[in-house]
């Protein structure tokens, strides 16, 4: 891989870092919104279950108003009765007082209906309160939280940007401005691998001369598409011959990766539990309980001594 390819793939590594930490915190304020909405729905329903609370105790007022006034017509018209001396004017009070009786009762009906009814708010004015208290101290821990969270992504940001020009060392100043056009331009990625002959950055195919030039990493090849840079993906590391052998699909015994071979196979004491075989064991025995005739100085002996 070209030099200055692994250069860019470590500062987009931590470009991409740094993005993600700005993406953070631009929805910090939003998800603030979320919380102060979340707290004035508590306070609204909070205060809808006061506010009725205190037109019944006006309305009750009101009515207590009106009561206390029909009372005093009645008093002035049962004294009026008693001054008259004709006929007529009695039974004209006496009906006016029915009449303000009849309006003191019905009055007197709609007091005790508010009553009930604010009686009734009680619990319900209780369990408002006892919400708006919990949701409160709700939005108040995540409010607490959301503060620590951008002070922690803030000195985050500080220290990639304190730590960006390291990582800029050694890249030729044309090479970086491609680069950080492509990052801008290209949603935080600027380089890409070539993989089944596509780019991966917009998966379109990428022509066979375009190809074989990323493949000889001779210099700095754009994506004819998209313009990202490609790279060439890095396969995984050769394993070496013992592993390779360990690994290989034989069908034979193998003890710690080694082949056994022979008579050495069915001499295991503790019944093979410590060989493995991929595939049949055509040939297995059972084991021995005692060692072989060589005794447990041979190699047979010592293989015996693994089981």
């Amino acid at each position: 891989m070209l030099p200055d390819i692994e250069k860019l793939l470590t500062l987009q590594d931590r470009d991409q870092k740094m993005r993600a930490v700005l993406t953070e915190i631009a929805a910090l304020p939003a998800e603030k919104a979320t919380r102060d909405r979340e707290l004035k729905a508590a306070d609204d329903r909070l205060e809808a279950a006061r506010t009725r609370q205190k037109e019944i105790e006006v309305e009750r007022k009101r009515l207590q108003g009106e009561v206390k006034a029909k009372q005093d017509q009645i008093t002035r018209y049962k004294n009026q009765q008693l001054e008259t001396r004709k006929n007529e004017e009695f039974s004209a009070l006496r009906h006016e007082i029915e009449v303000a009786e009849k309006a003191v009762t019905e009055l007197e009906d709609k007091e005790l209906l508010l009553m009930e009814e604010a009686e009734s708010l009680k619990p319900a004015l209780e369990a408002a309160q006892e919400a708006h208290a919990a949701e409160k101290k709700k939005v108040e821990s995540h409010m607490a939280s959301l503060t620590a969270r951008k002070e922690n992504l803030v000195a985050r940001q500080k220290e990639l940007e304190t730590e960006r020009p390291r990582f800029t060392e050694g890249i030729e100043e044309d090479l970086l401005d491609r680069y950080n056009r492509l990052f801008k331009s290209k949603n935080g990625v600027a380089l890409v691998t070539v993989e089944h002959e596509v780019c991966t950055g917009c998966h379109m195919k990428v022509t066979h001369q375009a190809i074989l030039e990323v493949k000889a990493e001779k210099e700095i090849i754009g994506c004819p598409q998209c313009g990202r840079i490609l790279y060439e993906p890095q396969e995984a590391p050769r394993r070496s011959a013992p592993q390779r052998a360990a690994a290989r699909r034989v069908g034979k015994w193998t003890v710690k990766g080694e082949r056994l071979k022979g008579a050495d196979a069915p001499w295991c004491a503790g019944g093979g539990n410590r060989f493995e075989s991929f595939h049949s064991r055509p040939n297995w025995m059972p084991p021995r309980s005692v060692p072989p005739s060589g005794g447990t100085t041979s190699r047979s002996g010592q293989l015996w001594r693994l089981c």
